[in-house]
């Protein structure tokens, strides 16, 4: 077995677990919908809260477009981005752009999230693996 370290840095604003999840109203049953908040038919509530979460790919398997990257270390700091660069080739390091900014802000409004431009930024992101 082999040992790998990597730092990347990630444009993107940081987040938690239970952030990248969304509540979303869904039908309780599936009689008829009427007025009132219970199903006449079977007692159950009309509309019940789904949790579900947001669907995106983790970072190291797809690094040209948004993803999640998490950190191995500093409590497993999340971050839903872009890559700039790695420590293996520091010489190629990228700008954020104006499509990835406008990329962030289009998934945080398309989401919901409690974000705003206010919290993109560049991190490090620290990752290892066996």
């Amino acid at each position: 077995m082999g040992y790998s370290a990597s730092a990347y840095l990630v444009y993107g604003f940081k987040c938690s677990k239970i952030d990248l999840q969304t509540v979303k109203q869904v039908r309780g049953c599936n009689h008829p919908q009427t007025g009132g908040k219970f199903c006449p038919e079977c007692g159950k509530p009309m509309f019940v809260e789904k949790t579900e979460t947001i669907d995106l790919d983790y970072g190291y398997e797809n690094e040209k477009n948004l993803a999640l990257y998490s950190s191995d270390y500093e409590s497993y700091e999340r971050v839903v981005g872009f890559v700039l660069g790695y420590t293996d080739s520091i010489s190629e390091v990228n700008m954020p752009t104006p499509e990835m900014k406008k990329a962030l802000l289009d998934f945080i409004q398309e989401h919901n999230l409690d974000y705003n431009e206010m919290h993109l930024a560049v991190k490090l992101i620290l990752h290892h693996s066996y």
